[in-house]
C-alpha cells in the first residue's frame, strides 16, 4: 500500500536551502523544518521581515507500507 501526501515548507531561495523551523529560525536540517498546508505556510510567509527572499516549496510524502 503507498500514501502520497503533499505539505509545504518555506526555504530560502538562495543556496544552500535553509528552511523554516515554524519559530522564525533558519535551519538547515530539513528534518528541523516545519511543514504545513499551502495557506498555512503563506500566512507564515506574510510575518518574515523580507518575504521576497524566501518561497514556499511543494513537499511530496510518500509512506509505503
Amino acid at each position: 500500500m503507498i500514501i502520497e501526501n503533499k505539505k509545504y515548507v518555506i526555504a530560502t531561495k538562495s543556496f544552500p536551502l535553509e528552511f523554516d523551523d515554524g519559530s522564525g529560525n533558519a535551519v538547515n536540517d530539513f528534518n528541523e523544518a516545519y511543514l504545513g498546508t499551502y495557506d498555512e505556510m503563506k500566512t507564515q510567509l506574510g510575518y518574515f521581515d523580507e518575504p521576497d527572499k524566501f518561497q514556499i516549496l511543494e513537499v511530496k510524502a510518500t509512506y509505503e507500507f
